[in-house]
């Protein structure tokens, strides 16, 4: 449960438009079903603070599991089935990568879903967590 003076807003990246600015936009899951890749980009980036972070984690199908990813998606909104350097390059120019992280996911009996993140596995897990960063006000004003 969240404190009550930390709002949360729930809503579509690429069509949300607010007038304030976040320190955190995080998109769980998400990216990989908008098929306008680059305006949910374009948003997360409006939508920050200068330094402001942008978390997301997608499925990945390449490294040596790649195959079985792709064979075990059965989700027809996945419009982006890519690798994590597809991913990764979706940053530049708006963002810079702080750090990637891998994650193995599992389905468990009744229902649970468990991530397990790893850094030291990253090339080869089924998914990646990345947190990036938008710049900050100092480096926006020199450029």
């Amino acid at each position: 449960m969240l404190p009550a003076k930390v709002p949360l807003l729930v809503s579509s990246l690429d069509t949300l438009s607010l007038r304030r600015r976040f320190d955190v936009v995080a998109a769980f899951d998400v990216i990989e079903h908008i098929p306008a890749l680059s305006s949910a980009f374009e948003s997360a980036h409006r939508l920050l603070e200068p330094g402001g972070l942008f978390v997301f984690t997608v499925p990945v199908y390449d490294g040596p599991l790649g195959w079985l990813v792709e064979r075990l998606d059965k989700d027809p909104t996945h419009v982006w089935k890519r690798g994590r350097d597809f991913w990764l390059r979706q940053l530049s120019p708006r963002f810079r990568l702080l750090r990637y992280t891998g994650v193995w996911r599992y389905f468990l009996p009744g229902g649970v879903y468990l991530n397990l993140v790893s850094r030291l596995s990253r090339r080869v897990t089924t998914a990646v967590l990345v947190v990036a960063q938008k710049a900050p006000a100092a480096e926006a004003a020199a450029a």
